[in-house]
């Protein structure tokens, strides 16, 4: 069955029972607050659930009083301004609030299944309608009276079951990887602290930054193209997304180039390349199926200047707080927070014996593998379900094949 061509197509607003609508003024924060309010960027369509890259706090008078209504386990996210369209699942239990450019839907269950709805959501076919349908050149919005626009296949409630559940199973897995990589950090954290925060002054060797680790940021490359074949992507920024690389959002140099002009920026698997404006502290390592791979500007690499059995200690340095408090002691600018070369040549490193930071290596290293074979296995996650929903959405693949 092919749902776009074969089901009723009825406007989303009709299969909902509810839409949470809290646009409009600016709700008050608290930094001492105990409630989260989450942002348009921590919904993403390659997350499940959202995340909290970029979070502010409430009191609970404002929790209780300011808002019309808050989300439920269940329901959908809908970003409205900035990302039009990026969609997540509300957790069960909910430990957060939205407000400004977000909306959540409620579905009505007897007529459409949540998870179904997601995937539809996400779908290239309705993607490209709410882009479509945005104003804006700068900020898009989709504006709410858009949403009858929005027209949702429907087919029997036993064929949406099948494909939200193949979704969702999929996507949870996925969300799994993502915590034990969260928990495989936490361990790296403990690690790096146990091994090297009680260390006496009279163990450490002072160094600076440059000395030790070989950073370098990239060269601002402008006349850059889409190349389709034998090109070479150059990361951004945006590229630097949950702990990963996204290269969705990458351009393109000529491989001529790049293997020219550009040789020097050429990344090798396991730099770890971060951001160096905006929203600080955001990283990610460089694996070997990335490659080729080119650096620009506003993202710097780090690797060890001398011995790779260094490593785990440089990635325990670039990802400790310790690190984070330096960037953001340092860094310039108010509008867009920058830190860059000029600050990390002022940094000064207390190394640990040589013997111990090997000792940690060992120990450590493992676990970063373990993280990237993760990451991985959800590349494959992720290449599977965008290849399997749009075949059984358009009747290429049967979906009653499927069981769960």
């Amino acid at each position: 069955m092919n749902i776009w061509n074969e089901c009723k197509q009825v406007p989303l607003p009709e299969l909902l029972s509810f839409i949470v609508d809290n646009r409009g003024k600016t709700v008050p924060i608290n930094d001492g607050g105990t409630h989260k309010l989450i942002a348009t960027n921590c919904i993403r369509n390659e997350n499940l659930y959202p995340n909290y890259e970029k979070i502010r706090y409430l009191s609970e008078e404002t929790y209780r009083t300011w808002f019309r209504a808050h989300p439920v386990p269940g329901d959908i996210i809908f970003v409205c301004k900035g990302t039009p369209g990026k969609t997540c699942m509300v957790p069960n239990p909910i430990d957060f609030c939205i407000a400004q450019d977000m909306i959540a839907f409620r579905v009505n269950k007897k007529l459409i299944y949540n998870r179904y709805l997601l995937a539809v959501l996400r779908s290239r076919e309705i993607q490209e309608q709410i882009t479509n349908t945005s104003v804006g050149d700068v900020i898009p919005h989709f504006k709410k009276q858009f949403l009858n626009q929005l027209l949702i296949p429907v087919p029997s409630m036993d064929i949406q079951k099948k494909i939200g559940d193949l979704y969702f199973a999929i996507s949870v897995k996925m969300e799994l990887n993502k915590k034990i990589n969260k928990n495989l950090d936490e361990q790296i954290s403990s690690l790096y602290s146990y091994f090297f925060d009680s260390l006496p002054a009279s163990k450490l060797e002072e160094t600076s930054l440059p000395d030790f680790i070989f950073f370098q940021e990239g060269p601002g490359i402008r006349n850059w193209q889409y190349v389709s074949e034998n090109g070479v992507k150059f990361i951004n920024i945006r590229c630097i997304s949950g702990g990963d690389l996204n290269l969705s959002t990458a351009n393109m140099i000529s491989e001529e180039e790049a293997n020219g002009k550009y040789a020097h920026f050429m990344l090798n698997p396991y730099d770890i390349v971060m951001s160096c404006s905006g929203t600080l502290g955001r990283y990610a390592i460089v694996r070997e199926e990335h490659l080729p791979l080119c650096l620009n500007t506003s993202v710097i690499r780090f690797r060890p200047a001398t011995d790779f059995g260094d490593y785990s200690y440089v990635y325990g340095y670039m990802t400790s707080k310790e690190f984070l408090k330096q960037q953001e002691l340092m860094a310039n600018g108010s509008a867009q927070v920058n830190f860059g070369p000029t600050h990390l040549k002022k940094i000064v490193l207390h190394l640990p014996p040589k013997d111990l930071r090997r000792k940690f290596h060992e120990m450590v290293f493992p676990l970063i593998n373990l993280k990237l074979n993760n990451l991985r296995e959800n590349d494959r996650l992720e290449t599977t379900r965008d290849i399997l929903l749009p075949r059984l959405m358009s009747g290429e693949l049967d979906v009653t094949d499927l069981d769960f």
